[in-house]
């Protein structure tokens, strides 16, 4: 399997979801493509996603032996008056991604990069993680009441 320009520019983009700094998502995707290349992948069926999934986990180890970031517990229940297609409708524009970017955990990022970059449904990325869609849909609505609070925090300050 060879990777053309825009899958490679893609996993490039998805590892500096999840690490924030440009050196880390180039060594993060080499790792990832590196283990691929070493691996029999006649019986992969999508070799994008499989990349994808390897340096999710690579991100992953290498997260857990450094010990450089706490992990966040929510509690995986949503809301009484949760409506999904409200917010697989929702549109957050770039300059409120981009005041809040930094304040969100690696797993959130990676989160908002497959549904607002990718334009993966709660379903697809459910699947494409190996978790529940529950637990995606919480995420997806926890992120929002965080993005309305913090533009909303925004526009009274004087700072939208």
């Amino acid at each position: 399997m060879t990777f053309d320009t825009e899958s490679l520019n893609s996993l490039f983009r998805y590892c500096l979801s999840l690490t924030r700094h440009r050196e880390d998502a180039l060594d993060l995707a080499h790792s990832a493509l590196e283990k691929y290349l070493t691996l029999n992948d006649s019986e992969i069926n999508e070799p994008t996603h499989y990349v994808r999934r390897i340096a999710r986990n690579l991100f992953y180890d290498q997260r857990r032996f450094a010990k450089r970031y706490p992990v966040e517990s929510h509690s995986e229940e949503l809301p009484q008056n949760f409506n999904e297609r409200e917010l697989e409708d929702s549109v957050i524009d770039g300059f409120t991604l981009e005041a809040i970017w930094k304040t969100l955990q690696p797993a959130e990022r990676e989160v908002i990069y497959l549904w607002a970059v990718d334009g993966m449904t709660a379903s697809e990325i459910a699947l494409h993680l190996g978790q529940p869609r529950g637990t995606i849909l919480a995420r997806l609505y926890r992120l929002k009441q965080r993005v309305q609070h913090d533009y909303i925090v925004q526009e009274q300050d004087g700072h939208g």
